[in-house]
């Protein structure tokens, strides 16, 4: 179970022990749930917007990164030249011509007419590019979703805040509106980690 797996269960669990406290000892309005899960909807939409347009063009400058470090991986291998011109009907993917370069070096390092240093370089700058692109993924994709869950639940909730108490105790509108108070909370802190993130060189 990851980090942020354990953050949701930790925060899930939190919250309804306030939510069960706060229920049982004040009655809930409905325009105090209400209001609350408005709010909690509006603010993460705009940031899921926010966020997600960084996101994009954070990804888009590392993509780039990758395809540079392909095409000077991809320069010396065919042919072992690297100003050899070949037609090639299929592109190569990064993750394949890695490996076609590392059986290569284990077969016949002599191919390549560049040095083995210089091979090594560059297959090594297109590993860490692949891998920067795979993190800034998954540093990009928990918060968004865990972000669009929260706003899901909390629309789901709203046409319910107007049922009467007895049909809906306080007790239980006071949880869930604890629980939606900590998600969006914990939402915000998983986007601010991932901006840090996101900014690194």
């Amino acid at each position: 179970m990851h980090s942020n797996e354990h953050g949701v269960i930790i925060v899930l669990i939190i919250c309804i022990v306030l939510g069960l406290l706060l229920g049982f000892s004040t009655e809930l309005t409905e325009n105090v749930l209400y209001q609350t899960l408005s709010t909690i909807v509006e603010a993460l939409s705009a940031l899921v917007g926010i966020f997600g347009v960084f996101a994009v063009f954070r990804l888009d400058i590392q993509d780039r990164e990758v395809r540079e470090a392909r095409d000077e991986l991809d320069a010396i291998y065919y042919r072992g030249r690297p100003d050899f011109v070949i037609e090639r009907v299929h592109y190569t993917p990064p993750e394949q011509l890695l490996t076609m370069v590392e059986e290569k070096l284990k077969e016949n390092s002599s191919y390549f007419a560049v040095s083995i240093d210089e091979v090594i370089r560059r297959r090594d700058r297109l590993k860490k590019a692949i891998e920067k692109q795979r993190k800034l993924k998954d540093v990009i994709k928990f918060p968004l979703i865990f972000m669009i869950i929260t706003i899901g639940f909390s629309l789901a909730f709203l046409p319910l805040t107007g049922v009467p108490a007895l049909l809906i105790p306080s007790y239980v509108r006071a949880t869930y509106m604890m629980v939606m108070i900590g998600f969006a909370i914990y939402a915000l802190s998983l986007v601010f980690e991932s901006f840090i993130e996101l900014t690194r060189d």
